[in-house]
């Protein structure tokens, strides 16, 4: 039996199919919030739109935590040099969940402004040079400044072996997916304790009694800027903010191929037009000045067009100059064009100082160098000389978790409000639960009227097959090999890893399989198999920030993910089976799609006719994954709320008997 070829034999191009599918809806929510920002006309309107906006905010959170202590913090040394010094602070955020943090504190007279700086992805941290020049420039014009460390960066990994003092899980970026991956089963974003952090400083800056409350400014650049934008959307006490390297448009972005971070994809954002012009806004009418930077892999069509958008708010306001654009040369940095005018922009509205022009300031983005550009538009600014790393620890170790063995990670923090979640949520009995999952499923879905094309068959032996393909919605097409030893016995929609292809690369297993079960449908639902996605960015197609991964991003901030896609064509494909033969099928399915047949059978609408499921390797239980410090980190499984929505156990129930499980598997995969 031959597997199918390149475009389904040539009868169709699906090579680009989901991510089309998914980007089309995406394009069109994008329209569709752009008509609803057309509409509004007076302050009243923006300020309702915000206020819905900011309760969506929070429930793609889950929340924010809570902690009504009061802030402590330990001062572990004090650096001093000319004219200020540096505080080495470790903050308690929450209890035993510490935070790493220096104090930059000028010698000047009090009450002073006070800047929190929010640091981006670098491994250092609030000790990497770029990010030190920044606070450097601040206190050297009269501000104090708090840089603290963020969660796996810096002082703060959350995944530090103890004995060898290596990482387990690499830092930054890849902390966050795996620990994200979790928060996002339990219905979590792990934004909220980037965020949390970010509020408990301010908390702290509150309590120093050199600092002005009313005087307090927020910035950061890259996953700082995620953080500065965040923080805006929660914490009314900033006077002035300057998100930088950050800001674009999702539509835009999502045309790049690439992926978010975990805490930068927020549940149902596209659906319900939260946009990074909404971040930008969200303390409107108060200063905020966009940084930017002309070539950064944040698109700069969208963030000319959020600034766009955000010029209007400020108009409806009557503060257009309380709105400002920066865009320096170069690719992704706090370049030195941003610091400067960091600088300025704070000296104007926290500290009362006058300016001759605090307009748009855009560097020319030809071919000149960075510098050469920024020369010609920068200030002449004196040396700011940074310290080593090792100089601003706030631990002897250079990491909390060795310093204080006792101290929490997300990982424990999200098991803990899962646990809460569960006992404080009402028990959802199986039917509800049931119909919760056909929500998932099919809400929002078109379904196509099947119309399946057999394009290719034969013999092999004592097998025939044939090959098919039909649409599960009307963009999307699924493939399917049909292989029988008997063409009388009760049909088997068969669920292998590899899909159709599996016929090439396990042909003996699929052979025997087929001739066991009598009559079998080896099935690809949308992206694998005949009907794979090419990949779309550098990275492997089934990793973190791969292919796989990036979708999936998109769809959940369509309120979807690919998990419930693949769901709804396993449903079309039982369809499909029962009405091409007349007879009640079954299912077989093997690892992850396992969970994607379990749930299709659940909530197929005649799911009571399923004769029987077979699984091999399943997940035993999603939650599994939250308690599981190691996890495999399969994002194939990934969809908010999952582990409140599917329980393996109870759904395997609902069969009556009809459902057996050959080999389990556990969340580490094994």
């Amino acid at each position: 039996m031959r597997p199918f070829a390149p475009f389904v034999d040539g009868y169709w191009d699906v090579e680009n199919q989901l991510a089309d599918h998914i980007k089309r809806k995406a394009i069109a929510a994008a329209r569709e919030e752009k008509e609803v920002k057309a509409r509004l006309k007076t302050i009243a309107d923006f300020e309702e739109r915000r206020t819905d906006l900011k309760r969506l905010f929070q429930s793609a959170l889950g929340g924010l935590p809570t902690n009504d202590a009061p802030i402590t913090a330990e001062v572990t040394g004090v650096i001093e040099r000319p004219g200020y010094s540096i505080e080495k602070l470790v903050l308690e955020s929450l209890p035993r969940f510490y935070v790493t943090g220096n104090f930059y504190l000028p010698q000047a007279t009090s009450p002073l402004p006070a800047i929190l700086f929010l640091c981006g992805h670098a491994r250092e941290a609030k000790a990497y040079p770029v990010y030190q020049k920044v606070c450097l420039a601040l206190v050297r014009a009269g501000f104090a400044v708090l840089a603290v460390d963020p969660l796996g960066q810096g002082e703060r990994m959350g995944y530090v072996n103890p004995k060898t003092g290596k990482l387990n899980v690499e830092w930054g970026i890849y902390e966050h997916s795996h620990a994200g991956l979790q928060c996002t089963l339990a219905g979590f974003n792990i934004a909220r304790y980037f965020i949390f952090d970010a509020i408990r400083s301010l908390d702290y800056l509150c309590t120093r009694p050199e600092i002005d409350p009313d005087r307090i400014g927020v910035t950061g650049n890259s996953g700082g800027g995620t953080q500065t934008s965040y923080l805006m959307m929660v914490d009314e006490r900033i006077k002035a903010a300057i998100p930088c390297t950050y800001i674009t448009a999702r539509e835009h972005y999502l045309l790049t191929g690439q992926a978010h971070d975990a805490e930068q994809n927020l549940y149902g954002a596209f659906r319900h037009g939260l946009n990074y012009d909404d971040l930008l806004t969200a303390i409107a009418p108060k200063p905020v000045q966009l940084g930017a930077v002309a070539s950064d892999f944040f698109t700069i069509e969208g963030t000319l067009q959020s600034a766009d958008r955000a010029r209007k708010v400020y108009k409806l306001y009557g503060k257009p100059k309380n709105f400002r654009l920066v865009v320096a040369s170069g690719t992704h940095q706090y370049a030195d064009l941003l610091r400067q005018e960091t600088v300025k922009w704070f000296q104007y509205h926290l500290q009362g100082m006058q300016a001759a022009d605090l307009g748009d300031v855009i560097a020319p983005h030809s071919w000149e160098r960075p510098e050469q550009q920024n020369e010609r538009l920068t200030l002449t600014e004196a040396p700011l000389e940074t310290l080593p790393e090792k100089d601003l620890w706030c631990t002897s170790s250079g990491q909390i978790s060795l310093d204080r063995p006792d101290s929490l990670t997300v990982f424990e923090l999200n098991r803990a409000e899962w646990k809460a979640k569960i006992e404080a949520t009402t028990p959802i009995s199986p039917l509800n639960r049931v119909r919760n999952l056909r929500d998932k499923v099919y809400s929002n879905r078109e379904p196509a009227s099947i119309w399946a094309r057999g394009i290719d068959s034969g013999r092999e032996k004592d097998l025939a097959w044939r090959k098919v393909f039909f649409f599960s919605e009307p963009d999307i097409v699924v493939t399917g090999i049909w292989i029988a030893a008997d063409p009388n016995a009760l049909p088997w929609v068969v669920l292998l890893k590899e899909g159709t292809f599996s016929v090439q690369k396990r042909p003996e297993f699929v052979k025997n399989l087929a001739k066991e079960k009598g009559q079998i449908f080896l099935f690809d639902v949308r992206g694998i198999g005949a009907v794979g996605q090419r990949p779309i960015n550098r990275y492997r197609l089934n990793v973190t920030y791969g292919t796989e991964f990036t979708l999936n991003c998109s769809a959940m901030m369509l309120q979807d993910s690919l998990l419930w896609m693949r769901a709804f064509d396993v449903t079309q494909a039982l369809s499909y089976v029962h009405a091409a033969t007349g007879q009640t099928p079954s299912v077989y399915a093997e690892g992850w799609l396992g969970i994607v047949g379990l749930v299709a059978t659940a909530v197929w609408k005649k799911q009571a006719g399923v004769d029987r499921l077979e699984f091999q390797q399943l997940l035993y239980d999603i939650s599994a994954i939250i308690d599981e410090r190691f996890h495999q980190r399969d994002h194939r499984l990934e969809a908010f709320e999952l582990a409140l929505l599917v329980d393996v156990q109870e759904l395997l129930g609902r069969f009556e008997g009809r459902a057996t499980v050959h080999s389990w598997e556990d969340a580490r995969g094994r």
